[in-house]
């Protein structure tokens, strides 16, 4: 190998440590102490993908986020105790700018990434599984529909998010839910709540509780930090620190400073800060005129000539100049109507209509509030007919009900706005058909607020009962019904429900449900004009003890039950293996409870409580009724496994009951090229039977190739079997390399899950392959002048071939490393920076 070839590997092996060596910011609760159930476990993942981690808590001082090669929040679901979440330093990470990992349910509406309320815990005793959505490297070993189990026991958390309130993209569902994602990632560029965009890759990972991760659980972790860490033209730089993400650029020149690498940048001498819509480098020029937005005074209006004749710097084009006029035929004469800002006072538009023949005549409001002037305009002397909004140039009908005229202020074909002629009011108005009965009811907005005051149903068949702010907008939703409540309808979201009559507190008495927000799910209580939150019982608390015992030994289960929605629940039952326990407990209040598990057998179980067993409450939350944690009882041998005396005619079980492999050789020598076979037997005098019983021959290093077992399985074997014949044969190459391999003989029995072992040493030694003896032709020299010829050290230094170029090499190896040290100053100085990972890679620990 010559010195070039030896530096390159040597670099290359040394940049590969680079970049493993890169640092992790691992957000925990406490540095001093991680968390086993969510923290621990991520930081050895990271530790041995080859990351650095550095803890940061609510303690940790002056930390440059900018520092580290990605971010990872270990949070916690939402079924804990609100002093185990995570400090509110979190929500002020800048985690949109730089690549982000978030197990979390407390931050990410802080993040911009979703709307407040909009990520869910989901808790149950059964194993969880999450399906795939969409093809993305984080699943890149799965296909869309396949499931994935997320932990190795059952009982584990899990988070999602509503798609329809978040802004990341999801990728993995939970497997029985719909429109809400488990994992779900942001790429470049994504838009984000508050205006906000995404600056780096990020990834919500819902699967919590990693201590309990399963096998494919870590996989898609790793592979998540794996894909934030995207480098997509292999330039050495991560993307989100790429001026030019799609072309190599290791030098990042940007000569116009405008954030776009010139190898990107159309205009690369042009700063196009702040006018780069299409990021393609270049000033925009948006409405086309041929002047670019920077210098552009009226830049959403073609203006290529620029007048600006009240030198305000907006162009004639954007703005209401003193006197000037509009003008339409608004009745179809062949003669424009006009409206013209005669007053001089550009605020309030067009404030002076005018008809040259007096053919119509127009009422002057604020349609569309805006703050310009428009018209109701009378063209047939009929009562107003036309709505005319001269700035923003529309004209729509108007329809006149008794005194009302109901007008569409911004052309889509729908009613905005009734003006009251008798009360010369103008307000908001919105229909909806809410009974059914293919009528529209209207709600009326009287002072203009978005909220809507009053409520019509023209044909009487239903009233108004109450109004209430189901949706906690701050603005009116409506409970409608005749003699009892029946419908729900939210005007401003366009929402109608049905009102459901059932007892939700068990208590024997009806009440009225509400589902305020139109996604199926029952929300509220309405009783007597007031909106209730619907109970929901918790287990705030849950012990068990002792969790090791011996057969035969009690365990005791303790839990307090919290009610912590905003109704009572009443005479509900906890159940515990078997017994029961009928609380109530009021709104916000708790209740202790504790069981007795008595005589419990060997093995381990799964002990779990269960709240509201019958399902006699309705929740707003049915996820979160189970607990459980795990005890296990040591299992000492059964009677059936001691020894008894079973009378044997090799003798070989020395009058105990035992299984065992017996009769085979303690070696075998087998030349090169040689097949050689044994033979022994497998034979037992215990009372139970073995079942599935499969052999293997194993050893470090060894070739199991080299060997065939017959049988290959034993299906059962009894007491009153005779004992198995086994055969070895040995097949052993002609190359195979001389050496005495410590060979275990394993007999493996599986019956149900219950495995028992059961071993034998046999030392197989490979011996160098005879020759046939050559026919030879010898000379006999005298032996003194033999003697004379030889060297003194002659046998010292005789030497084989392979010997001969294992030196050669060594010399050669010594001699490049004495050069490279004289010369190193002489070795011209090479910088490299490797990229840290591929956008397409799918790392994987096997």
């Amino acid at each position: 190998m010559n010195k070039r070839v030896s530096l390159v590997l040597f670099l290359i092996v040394f940049s590969f440590q680079l970049v493993l060596a890169n640092e992790v910011a691992l957000v925990v609760k406490d540095t001093n102490n991680l968390d086993y159930t969510h923290e621990y476990k991520v930081n050895h993942i990271l530790e041995e993908m080859g990351f650095g981690v550095t803890l940061i808590d609510g303690n940790s001082e002056s930390i440059d986020y900018s520092d580290f090669a990605v971010i990872v929040i270990t949070g916690r679901p939402s079924n804990v105790y609100s002093y185990e979440h995570l400090d509110d330093f979190v929500k002020d990470i800048p985690v949109n700018n730089n690549p982000t990992i978030v197990i979390d349910s407390a931050y990410p509406d802080d993040f911009d990434w979703i709307e407040p309320g909009a990520v869910s815990t989901l808790f149950s005793s059964s194993p969880k599984y999450i399906k795939v959505e969409e093809e993305h490297p984080i699943l890149s070993s799965y296909s869309i529909g396949d499931r994935i189990l997320t932990h190795i026991v059952g009982g584990q958390p899990v988070l999602d998010l509503e798609i329809s309130r978040s802004k990341l993209n999801p990728v993995a569902s939970f497997d029985n839910s719909h429109g809400t994602s488990v994992i779900s990632v942001a790429d470049f560029g994504q838009e984000l709540y508050d205006d906000k965009t995404s600056k780096a890759r990020a990834v919500f990972f819902g699967i919590t509780n990693s201590l309990y991760w399963t096998e494919e659980a870590e996989d898609m972790f790793e592979n998540s930090v794996l894909w934030v860490l995207a480098d997509a033209d292999d330039d050495g730089l991560l993307d989100h620190e790429d001026n030019c993400r799609q072309v190599s650029n290791p030098d990042q020149s940007d000569s116009d400073g405008d954030g776009i690498g010139n190898v990107c940048d159309t205009c690369p001498e042009e700063d196009s800060t702040g006018y780069d819509q299409n990021t393609d480098g270049c000033i925009d020029d948006s409405d086309g005129d041929g002047v670019k937005d920077n210098v552009d005074n009226c830049p959403i209006h073609e203006n290529p000539d620029q007048i600006d004749s009240n030198e305000d710097g907006i162009g004639d084009e954007c703005s209401i100049l003193p006197g000037e006029s509009v003008y339409l035929d608004i009745d179809e004469d062949g003669t424009e109507e006009s409206a013209t800002n005669k007053n001089n006072i550009t605020d309030d538009g067009y404030e002076f209509y005018k008809d040259p023949n007096g053919n119509t005549n127009a009422l002057k409001l604020d349609g569309d509030d805006d703050g310009f002037t428009d018209y109701l305009v009378d063209t047939d002397s009929g009562g107003y007919d036309k709505y005319w909004d001269p700035d923003d140039e529309i004209l729509t009908a108007v329809q006149k009900i008794d005194g009302e005229y109901y007008i569409d202020t911004d052309s889509d074909g729908k009613v905005d706005k009734v003006w009251d002629r008798d009360a010369n009011q103008l307000y908001g108005v919105t229909e909806q058909d809410v009974d059914g009965d293919e009528m529209n009811e209207k709600a009326k907005d009287n002072d203009n607020d978005g909220s809507f005051d009053e409520y019509f149903d023209e044909d009487g068949s239903t009233q108004l009962l109450s109004i209430e702010d189901g949706d906690e907008d701050g603005k009116n939703d409506f409970v409608i019904g005749l003699e009892k409540a029946q419908i729900y309808w939210d005007p401003d979201e366009k929402i109608v429900t049905d009102i459901l009559e059932e007892d939700v507190d068990n208590d024997g008495e009806i009440n009225f449900v509400v589902d305020v927000d139109g996604d199926d799910n029952y929300d509220k209580i309405y009783m007597i004009n007031t909106l209730y939150g619907l109970p929901d019982l918790e287990i705030e608390s849950y012990s068990v003890s002792p969790k090791t015992l011996s057969p035969g030994g009690n365990v005791k289960v303790e839990a307090t039950i919290r009610n912590t929605g905003g109704y009572d629940a009443n005479n509900f039952t906890v159940s515990f293996r078997g017994q029961e326990k009928v609380l109530s407990i009021a709104a916000g209040e708790s209740e202790d409870v504790s069981f007795i598990w008595s005589n419990v057998p060997a093995g381990s179980h799964s002990v779990s409580l269960t709240v509201d067993s019958e399902d006699v409450i309705l929740e707003s939350d049915e996820d979160n009724n189970m607990d459980s944690e795990t005890v296990k009882v040591s299992s000492p041998k059964s009677e059936e496994e001691q020894p008894v005396y079973r009378p044997s005619s090799s003798g070989s079980s020395g009058g105990k009951r035992i299984a065992h492999l017996t009769g085979f050789p303690d070696q075998v020598v087998v030349q090169q090229g040689e097949i050689k076979t044994v033979t022994g037997q497998f034979e037992t005098n215990m009372t139970f039977s073995l079942w599935n019983i499969t052999f293997s021959l194993s050893a470090d290093g060894f070739n199991q190739s080299w060997t065939s077992i017959e049988p290959e399985v034993i299906e059962v074997l009894t007491l009153t079997d005779d004992p198995a014949d086994i055969t070895i044969e040995f097949q052993i190459p002609d190359d195979a390399e001389i050496y005495t391999y410590p060979l275990t003989l394993r007999a493996l029995s599986n019956r149900e899950g219950i495995i028992r072992d059961y071993e034998t040493e046999i030392n197989l030694l490979i011996e160098e392959k005879e020759s046939e003896e050559p026919t030879t032709t010898t000379t006999t020299m005298p032996q003194e002048e033999e003697d004379e010829d030889k060297s003194p050290l002659s046998g010292l230094f005789t030497l084989t071939g392979t010997e001969i170029l294992a030196i050669a090499i060594g010399l050669l190896l010594a001699a490049i490393i004495v050069v490279l040290i004289f010369f190193r100053d002489r070795i011209p100085k090479i910088e490299f920076r490797l990229r840290e990972t591929d956008q397409n890679y799918s790392y994987k620990k096997e």
